[in-house]
């Protein structure tokens, strides 16, 4: 299937669909903790973004991280400088640059062997960050190149590195 035709899809189905190298795949809806997890942080990340005009803040959009076969993936939550996606700019598909952050929460369900291959194809098609939230073990570990991270626990704070410069955030709300 290609972006194109995954973009039409219509199920009968709430959930979450990826395109992943030309497949369909389906997730059910998260859990009430992880869907809480997921707002959380589209929320301190919205608070400290949208005051100051930086750009956007999204929660399961669609990212085309590849072509040919086509793969869309569907973050937690995105997060696109006004660079990357002015402000006023309107997007009728999935948006052909990827955002600057891409943050997955982590479900029972989920498989470390895919989690590490969306951080790779990520940061391949050119997210700039990617963390993945963990509501268990309550951390978040930091991707910014394909073979280096770093974890935080509930009682760290992190920064936005470059990708946010001056957020700073205790990774304990997330999990609040």
């Amino acid at each position: 299937m290609t972006v194109d035709e995954f973009y039409r899809l219509e199920t009968d189905l709430d959930g979450i669909y990826e395109l992943d190298a030309g497949f369909v795949e389906f997730r059910p809806p998260p859990f009430v903790g992880v869907a809480e997890v997921q707002g959380n942080v589209a929320c301190c990340l919205r608070n400290f973004v949208k005051p100051r005009g930086l750009g956007r803040v999204g929660l399961r959009s669609g990212v085309l991280v590849r072509r040919d076969p086509d793969t869309v993936f569907m973050p937690a939550v995105q997060y696109y400088s006004a660079v990357r996606m002015p402000l006023d700019a309107i997007v009728k598909t999935y948006n052909d640059r990827p955002p600057d952050l891409a943050v997955e929460v982590l479900s029972p369900d989920d498989r470390p062997s895919k989690i590490r291959r969306k951080v790779t194809e990520y940061l391949a098609a050119g997210v700039r960050m990617v963390w993945i939230v963990d509501p268990e073990d309550r951390t978040v570990t930091i991707h910014t190149e394909p073979n280096a991270s770093r974890t935080v626990t509930e009682a760290d704070k992190f920064d936005g590195g470059d990708v946010l410069p001056g957020f700073n955030v205790d990774v304990r709300s997330f999990f609040e």
